[in-house]
């Protein structure tokens, strides 16, 4: 028996069929493909991004491994200490969950991995790359309501969702605080908002992405996946460096803290993002550093901005964690 579709439990209407049209909220959708999908999606700025996550989340070996999987969760808890206790004591009863910018799936799975099971799970993506959940989330046997839709154009009804979970996605936003209160309508009082942004960066880091991310954003994604393989080169060989680093003294005009650093560490926070994780194979580590220079528009904002768009949308701020070069933010609606 197949089971009900928990876009349906929570738009809380019957989909139309294969190629059928439906109306929401006063948007057009139609089910492609067995998807639910927004027939006018993309501004103009975020089209060369919708088609770069198109071929980016279906891309063979980068994802769809246990490795990937386990580098997912540990890097949920650096980002989120204590997640899963957190989760499993607060999805007691069927909890809805809303994944914004949902890609393959991927991280929705592993933050929610001990409750999916509870969880009407509802995945949220403007680019192709909704067709790769699609079969994933089948491969594995996992219920998933996907749509494929604008984050600040959702169908829902207000106060619909117990999670919204966006990591990695807000600073991809055009205005990040509209993003946030689009988003904000939809929670539930109690409700948790799950994100990890970019901060505003190292100044010679910001220097040196900035010129990185002109070149490698104006070619056509396979292209700019194969320049980016020299940088991902690089990177593994800074990680395999052991000598330490030692920082004798604060560089404060650099933002540098005196310390003991791995050289690839020191690159990667202050000079320039060049992944290593011994763990994964090369296509990982090159997906990685494709990602972070290949989209054109990318918002690196100061932290105060950032905390000052959860108060303003009445939050509560319950995890506050800087890391590196973003923060791990959970907020609860008032």
């Amino acid at each position: 028996m197949n089971k009900p579709n928990p876009l349906e439990r929570v738009l809380k209407v019957t989909l139309p069929g294969e190629n059928g049209r439906i109306a929401l909220q006063g948007i057009e959708y139609v089910v492609k493909d067995g998807i639910l999908r927004q027939e006018k999606l993309v501004a103009p700025v975020q089209a060369d991004m919708a088609s770069f996550y198109d071929v980016h989340w279906k891309l063979p070996g980068a994802y769809d491994n246990q490795a990937s999987d386990e580098f997912q969760v540990n890097i949920f808890r650096t980002m989120f200490p204590g997640f899963e206790a957190k989760v499993s004591a607060q999805v007691t009863t069927a909890a809805s969950v809303l994944d914004v910018g949902c890609g393959s799936g991927v991280a929705g799975r592993a933050y929610f991995r001990n409750v999916f099971d509870k969880i009407d799970y509802v995945g949220v993506d403007m680019s192709g790359a909704i067709e790769q959940a699609k079969s994933d989330f089948g491969r594995l046997g996992l219920n998933a309501g996907l749509l494929q839709a604008e984050l600040n154009t959702l169908p829902f009804p207000d106060a619909t969702f117990d999670y919204v979970f966006c990591p990695g996605v807000l600073h991809y936003t055009i205005d990040m605080s509209k993003a946030i209160g689009n988003l904000a309508r939809l929670l539930r009082p109690g409700g948790h908002f799950v994100t990890w942004v970019y901060k505003k960066q190292k100044p010679v880091r910001q220097l040196t992405d900035d010129y990185i991310r002109s070149v490698i954003s104006s070619m056509e994604p396979e292209a700019a996946f194969e320049a980016v393989k020299p940088l991902t080169q690089l990177g593994i060989a800074l990680g395999k460096i052991k000598e330490p680093l030692e920082i004798p003294e604060d560089i404060p005009c650099l933002d540098v803290k005196k310390g003991t650093y791995s050289v690839q560490s020191f690159f990667y926070y202050h000079i320039m993002k060049l992944f290593y994780n011994p763990d994964l194979p090369f296509i990982r580590h090159n997906v990685n550093n494709w990602n972070a220079y290949y989209p054109k528009h990318v918002l690196f904002l100061d932290p105060d901005d950032i905390r000052s768009y959860f108060v303003a949308n009445a939050f509560d701020i319950e995890t506050w964690n800087t890391q590196g070069n973003g923060i791990g933010i959970v907020a609860v609606k008032r």
